[in-house]
């Protein structure tokens, strides 16, 4: 851990990168760049067949996490204030939630078992939802309550999201 293994994947055509995921197991590097033209973009992990995969109905993405057993890209939009999501190919691109519900600025996203987390700057608050039904929203923790500050990262720790396998890295 002391930086002699790091390695650069990429270092041209990228503008504002903000959001990174792994699927270890499916060898996939997933990245996202609001810059001048707001992108996610894919490559295996040795940082060949670099493709982007979802460039409409995006502006601002701030977060990303995957579903690891679905192959599912879920994201938040700062910006057009969503959440969506698409397959790891970019297909099937949906919004899951939007603006119309409430007035939010989602940042952060993490995704466990068959629910989204997400932190919201204008309610400085962290949300739930179910990924197959988003019309039940629960707020977890709000800034009158737990949260001190406006929140920017969740992350959820479990041995299910660190699954074993080979190392293709080795």
């Amino acid at each position: 851990l002391d930086g002699s293994n790091r390695k650069t994947i990429f270092s041209d055509n990228l503008d504002e990168p903000r959001a990174i995921v792994v699927d270890p197991h499916s060898r996939y590097i997933f990245w996202s760049d609001w810059g001048s033209t707001p992108k996610l973009e894919r490559a295996v992990l040795d940082g060949s067949d670099r493709q982007t995969i979802v460039s409409s109905d995006i502006s601002w993405p701030n977060g990303m996490t995957l579903d690891l057993d679905k192959k599912i890209i879920y994201w938040v939009d700062g910006k057009l204030a969503t959440i969506s999501s698409c397959d790891y190919n970019g297909s099937n691109q949906k919004s899951l939630l939007g603006s119309t519900v409430f007035s939010f600025h989602p940042f952060s996203i993490t995704s466990f078992q068959d629910k989204l987390y997400w932190t919201d700057w204008v309610t400085q608050s962290l949300f739930q939802i179910n990924k197959d039904s988003v019309n039940v929203l629960t707020r977890l923790a709000n800034h009158s309550t737990t949260i001190q500050m406006r929140p920017n990262q969740v992350k959820v720790v479990h041995s299910y999201l660190q699954p074993e396998g080979e190392n293709s890295c080795a």
